[in-house]
């Protein structure tokens, strides 16, 4: 099962590494990001920076969602990691046993759309396009929040995103 589907353009970075795989039942780390699974040094430097109690794998949106809904998975424990708000809508929509979405960091690093990006959170910047995609992921009916790391309080997505 996927205990938490976040979406943080920064994927592994501490709060991942030190706060969230320590405070998640997850015994697994997986990175979902089709330019990280492509390319050797981003896939090297991810699991350099993936703590090393943690079984982790970086994979393609493709790779991901076939071993997400294999019916084996359903016994582990999964952490899932995204970078986009397309990757993050697809898993939220298509993979088995999603129990938690979180919205983290996005927008600060995000390549530019040529539109102007408003700030919604702290650390969460989006275009309308951005906006009207992660509107959609609240469809799923999957518990969607924002929240930095553990002990800060969580924020639903749907209020943050009202007058989007």
């Amino acid at each position: 099962m996927v205990d938490l589907l976040r979406l943080d353009e920064r994927l592994i970075h501490g709060q991942v590494a030190a706060s969230w795989c320590k405070a998640l039942p997850s015994d697994t780390l997986l990175v979902v990001d089709d330019e990280s699974a492509n390319n050797d040094f981003l896939t090297k430097t991810l699991y350099m920076a993936a703590p090393k109690n943690m079984k982790t794998f970086v994979m393609t949106n493709e790779k991901a969602l076939e071993v997400l809904n294999d019916p084996r998975c359903q016994t582990r424990h999964i952490f899932v990691v995204v970078r986009s708000i397309e990757t993050f809508l697809n898993m939220a929509k298509n993979a088995a046993d999603v129990q938690e979405l979180q919205v983290s960091n996005y927008g600060r690093m995000a390549g530019s759309t040529g539109k102007e990006r408003k700030s919604y959170a702290g650390n969460l910047f989006l275009d309308e396009d951005e906006a009207a995609k992660l509107k959609t992921v609240l469809e799923t009916g999957i518990p969607c929040y924002m929240q930095m790391t553990p002990e800060t309080p969580k924020k639903k997505l749907e209020d943050l995103l009202k007058n989007a």
